[in-house]
């Protein structure tokens, strides 16, 4: 599994590294954390919440997903409608927190990947507290 991250060299304290997550032509940092190397070993700071977005920017991502998904046509826009969805999820929509919490058959690897990851940094975002700014 690849993620993106903005990498960003701390002088004396390490690289710090942003997660990137694409809502929009241009990247949407969600977490920052710290890592910090020494001779043989790195250690990840705790990660500080950074997400911006305004309320309900996807209010029909879900019903789109499981009309597409109903008709086996997701292939171009599955990965992005998954992503509409988390944010929805995120920002406390019910319906996209229940999606979430469940399973997902029927999605070929690609999609069953992304919703999988997906579905770990919404629960690693929720432990931390992490809502819009």
């Amino acid at each position: 599994m690849a993620e993106t991250f903005w990498a960003k060299p701390l002088e004396g304290k390490g690289i710090e590294l942003e997660e990137v997550w694409f809502f929009a032509e241009q990247p949407k940092p969600a977490l920052w954390r710290d890592i910090t190397c020494q001779a043989e070993s790195c250690a990840l700071g705790l990660p500080k919440c950074v997400f911006q977005m305004k309320a309900n920017p996807f209010p029909k991502a879900l019903t789109e997903f499981e009309q597409k998904k109903k008709k086996k046509d997701l292939a171009e826009d599955g990965e992005e409608l998954l992503d509409q969805i988390w944010a929805q999820a995120l920002l406390g929509d019910k319906p996209a927190q229940t999606f979430y919490a469940g399973m997902l058959d029927g999605l070929d690897e690609n999609l069953s990947e992304v919703f999988d990851s997906n579905k770990k940094k919404l629960a690693e975002l929720n432990t931390i507290n992490c809502k819009p700014q």
